[in-house]
């Protein structure tokens, strides 16, 4: 189903005009669009895309796996059918990911939608790859598979809060950007603190940006909190509808692990507890609301101190406010 709605055409139309917009596609700097989750920037992303010749690049974390399109509210075949799609649904459910990764496929994905004459759209609510990305990435050496062994021992026996506990008490800034529940960032954080005796975020203090800050311009999306938490509501009800309970049992048919990263997404723990019959369907719809709408607020905490030079959206039928934001990114 196309989610653009009417807002985003409209708000697309109205930029038509600016400036920034009239530039050549492959020539503009890439528009790096984050908002927390169920926010509008999947939808906006595409209207701006299909009107002004752009690509867009996946900046989620989730939307990178195959077999849980519904429940990471990936765009469909007929969205990515209008306009070029970049890393989305092309890594399986067990491969791991990280932000490395990523990176290294984003400044692909953005190369090559130069070289076929678009602008690059990235989009997405992993805050950690548009740091790397405007800011750098973390030298620290990788992990060793027998200290990985240990710690996923650890977090077996002792479980995910207390391990994010010993991490806030050594690392405080890198504990306050990764949720509990993420159990592969909150791994390698602990490793590395554990093999170098440094923070990881010291590491990311030494860094340097992989794409120059003339080749970039960011905006962040943050709507009302109320109207947001309703959204994310209504976006859980609407994926039980879609089918998510049967995208979750095949996922685990195909052999997903709680400790897979792909584990995180949004919903599929608490509804994997009603698959398997520990608690009832309310339950799991309350429990995953109230923890998806955490990590919305831990988007707008990491938003509001790591990005906080960037222009904001409050709403995207504020169009007069979008043009004036597009206008002046060619002084910026």
């Amino acid at each position: 189903m196309i989610q653009s709605g009417a807002e985003s055409d409209e708000l697309a139309d109205e930029l038509a005009q600016t400036r920034f917009l009239r530039v050549s596609p492959e020539l503009r700097p890439a528009l790096l669009l984050h908002g927390p989750t169920a926010s509008g920037k999947s939808a906006l992303a595409l209207a701006l895309a299909r009107k002004f010749s752009g690509a867009i690049i996946n900046a989620d974390a989730m939307q990178v796996y195959d077999g849980l399109r519904i429940l990471t509210n990936r765009p469909d075949p007929e969205e990515t059918g209008l306009v070029p799609h970049f890393l989305f649904g092309h890594k399986g459910l067990r491969e791991a990911y990280s932000v490395g990764i990523w990176l290294g496929e984003a400044l692909g994905a953005i190369a090559r939608s130069r070289a076929s004459g678009h602008w690059p759209i990235l989009v997405g609510g992993t805050g950690l790859y548009f740091l790397a990305l405007t800011r750098g990435l973390a030298d620290a050496p990788p992990t060793p598979s027998v200290l990985l062994s240990s710690l996923k021992a650890e977090l077996e026996s002792h479980g995910a809060p207390a391990l994010h506990a010993r991490l806030a008490e050594v690392d405080p800034a890198i504990a306050a950007r990764i949720c509990p529940t993420d159990h592969p960032r909150l791994l390698r954080a602990l490793a590395v603190f554990r093999m170098t005796g440094r923070p990881l975020s010291a590491f990311w203090a030494d860094t340097r940006p992989a794409l120059a800050p003339d080749h970039w311009r960011g905006l962040l999306l943050r709507p009302p909190r109320a109207a947001l938490y309703t959204k994310i509501d209504q976006r859980l009800k609407a994926m039980i509808e879609s089918g998510a309970l049967a995208e979750i049992a095949a996922a685990r048919a195909a052999g997903l692990r709680y400790d897979d990263l792909a584990w995180t997404a949004h919903g599929l723990p608490w509804f994997a507890k009603f698959l398997d019959g520990e608690v009832t369907m309310e339950e799991a719809c309350e429990k995953s609301a109230r923890d998806t709408r955490h990590y919305a607020k831990r988007q707008f905490t990491f938003a509001a101190h790591q990005f906080a030079d960037w222009p904001v959206l409050e709403e995207i039928s504020k169009l007069d406010k979008l043009a004036n934001i597009f206008s002046g990114f060619l002084e910026i």
